[in-house]
């Protein structure tokens, strides 16, 4: 690294929130953080295809050259415009906010990868939630049946959706 001092890697255990202020741009591959950091005016390139990536706001480099262009002058990056950070800002209230809906049926289950998690447990779980509640009244199955019924590539809760635009 020490032949690139304008890039550097940060720490695993540094918050990304406590680099919005210090940073030109950000590299990931299609993570979340290229959202985050988008939405507050900060460009991410982004190495692979991901839900938001071709919308205005992300910087793509298409072959090997380019992305060695991009890293060569990463601090020569200019922050987002006002226009692409409220597009940002919209992908990121559709990814965190939309396109999170919750289940009577199914049980809270830890979001990461590491934590070990007995099958039989969730199991056991889900099916005494399955006494208590109906599949027809769980949002998951309502908002599931209205993506289908309209043919959307993506699920999202549209009772938020509505509300909002009301």
């Amino acid at each position: 690294m020490n032949k690139y001092p304008h890039i550097r890697c940060a720490p695993p255990d540094l918050h990304t929130a406590s680099l919005h202020s210090i940073v030109d741009a950000i590299v990931t591959v299609r993570g979340t953080a290229g959202l985050e950091f988008a939405a507050i005016g900060v460009p991410p390139i982004i190495t692979g295809e991901g839900p938001y990536s071709g919308h205005g706001f992300t910087i793509e480099p298409k072959t090997v050259e380019e992305y060695v262009t991009t890293l060569t002058n990463f601090g020569k990056i200019k922050p987002l415009s006002q226009e692409a950070q409220a597009k940002a800002r919209i992908f990121t209230y559709l990814h965190f906010v939309v396109s999170r809906i919750q289940s009577t049926l199914v049980p809270d289950i830890p979001a990461d990868f590491w934590t070990p998690v007995d099958a039989n447990i969730i199991w056991l779980a889900a099916a005494k939630r399955l006494e208590h509640n109906s599949v027809e009244d769980d949002p998951l199955f309502t908002q599931f049946s209205l993506q289908i019924e309209a043919d959307n590539p993506h699920l999202l809760n549209h009772d938020l959706l509505s509300a909002n635009l009301s």
